[in-house]
């Protein structure tokens, strides 16, 4: 299959991908009939052996950002310090960072957990909370302090067992 062929057999995924970015069926058309042509006048870049559907997606975006760059909607932004700022985090995340501190805060012994909720959760200082558990205030700090450690520690095991993503 010839270069051509193949570019014109990507035309479905790059539509897509044109979508994605432009928003409109017009403006994705454009994009896409830039794409094809500046793929097709740098073909000689092109390594063979690799994906030319990632090849012409990097085309697409590059072509993309610098237009909306020229246009001036999208700001210089070397170090991704306004990207960074307008970013959230993905919410399943932290629901499995809750979940992670859930299972770590069941591990504690109960007088442990009873002591951190108290303290930690509700923030009672800690004489209240050694007055609503019956027990001395510095047995309170210790077990606290002793939950606070072991949740860390059990927490930093969990995020490092974590397969990370790009």
């Amino acid at each position: 299959m010839t270069f051509e062929e193949e570019l014109v057999g990507l035309r479905p995924h790059l539509f897509r991908q044109a979508m994605r970015l432009a928003r409109t069926i017009d403006a994705a058309e454009d994009l896409l009939q830039d794409t094809m042509v500046k793929a097709l006048s740098k073909r000689d870049q092109f390594q063979p052996g690799s994906k030319l559907l990632a090849w012409c997606f990097t085309i697409m975006r590059n072509h993309f950002i610098g237009g909306k760059r020229r246009e001036g909607r999208i700001l210089d932004d070397p170090d991704d310090l306004h990207t960074n700022a307008l970013s959230i985090d993905a919410p399943q995340e932290a629901r499995e960072d809750f979940r992670d501190f859930l299972g770590a805060f069941h591990s504690l012994p109960k007088k442990q957990q009873h002591a951190l909720y108290l303290v930690g959760w509700l923030g009672h200082e800690y004489a209240e909370a050694a007055g609503v558990l019956g027990l001395p205030e510095g047995t309170i700090k210790s077990q606290v302090c002793r939950a606070r450690t072991k949740l860390e520690t059990t927490l930093y095991a969990a995020e490092a067992d974590r397969p990370s993503h790009p």
